[in-house]
């Protein structure tokens, strides 16, 4: 889109009256940043609107802690500065996993700002069914959230990461895989009741395939270069099928989900990245069983040396967000 801007003859630019321009800004917790900005920009147009974001698009979970502290310090500002025009944004950048329910704590919590409210938590769980406190528990599906002003989308580049290439082994940490077991215990109590029983069956059923597959790269690179092979078969003949069992009883709820609030179209998408680790899974369980029967020198991607994730400066698993699909499911190029 092209704005034609005046110039004014003093070599200072306005933007014509009948436009509204749109500041966007979804990742900042402190009101400092969106006045510093409204100041730059209320000079060059009245007609200043704003958006923000209820983070949904980083994978199939939400970050509606992280959006909450972001929407209440963008529309305080918005407010000092005469803001009228705020939109929440729910993007679905690759894939649109998340359900676009599960962000209903942080609109909830926008409106409170926006029209300085005084209802309690208690008026979620009337509006919802659900208890302000249980329905946040789903943020949890990615772990280590226990600050609300940092976020990570784990849960989608630990679920793609492959088991023998182990691109984000390295950021995994000895107690990730039982985070997300607690993380199944709450999302199977969310998903006993509610008209959204089924978001919280689905996210169940994801931290279930997490828990065993979140340090299966580890635990194979270990056997292997300890020269376990008998723990290499116990892998692949027990913990591979476990993990492939609950692939598809997820890809079954996700499926339930995305049918419920979306047209098909998108989905076959999923079908074919999920389908793409089952049989990924299939072929890690074949070649430690091909390695430990003998049949295979070596298994060439265990071979080489293992190097720590470093693609971006946050490369710790608590501020880690890592989104596109093609980047995490393989460092090889695609497309």
């Amino acid at each position: 889109m092209f704005v034609h801007m005046l110039d004014n003859g003093d070599n200072s630019f306005t933007i014509p009256e009948e436009l509204q321009i749109v500041y966007w800004d979804y990742y900042s917790t402190e009101e400092k940043r969106y006045h510093d900005n409204f100041e730059k920009q209320l000079p060059i147009s009245r007609r200043l609107g704003f958006a923000g974001g209820a983070w949904k698009w980083t994978g199939f979970v939400p970050h509606n802690a992280y959006s909450i502290l972001a929407g209440r310090a963008s529309m305080k500002s918005c407010k000092e500065f005469g803001i009228d025009s705020y939109t929440v944004t729910c993007w679905g950048d690759d894939g649109a996993e998340a359900s676009c329910l599960s962000v209903l704590p942080t609109f909830f919590k926008d409106a409170l700002v926006a029209y300085e409210s005084q209802m309690n938590d208690r008026s979620f769980e009337k509006l919802t069914g659900y208890k302000f406190s249980e329905f946040m528990k789903i943020d949890l599906v990615n772990p280590y959230l226990e600050d609300g002003r940092i976020h990570n989308n784990c849960s989608k580049y630990l679920f793609y990461n492959d088991p023998l290439i182990g691109t984000f082994d390295s950021v995994v940490k000895e107690d990730t895989a039982e985070r997300f077991a607690q993380a199944e215990m709450y999302m199977e109590q969310a998903a006993s009741h509610g008209c959204l029983a089924y978001m919280f069956n689905n996210m169940q059923l994801l931290c279930r395939v997490l828990k065993h597959k979140a340090d299966l790269g580890i635990r194979i690179r270990k056997a292997y270069t300890e020269g376990e092979k008998k723990e290499l078969l116990a892998i692949a003949r027990e913990d591979i099928p476990v993990i492939r069992r609950e692939l598809d009883a997820f890809y079954a709820a996700f499926e339930k989900q995305w049918k419920r609030e979306n047209k098909s179209f998108g989905f076959e998408i999923q079908t074919i990245r999920i389908g793409g680790l089952d049989r990924r899974l299939a072929d890690t369980a074949r070649i430690l069983k091909q390695y430990a029967n003998g049949e295979l020198a070596c298994i060439e991607e265990l071979e080489e040396t293992y190097q720590p994730f470093c693609y971006f400066e946050k490369n710790n698993i608590e501020e880690l967000n890592y989104n596109l699909w093609s980047d995490i499911v393989s460092p090889s190029v695609i497309g």
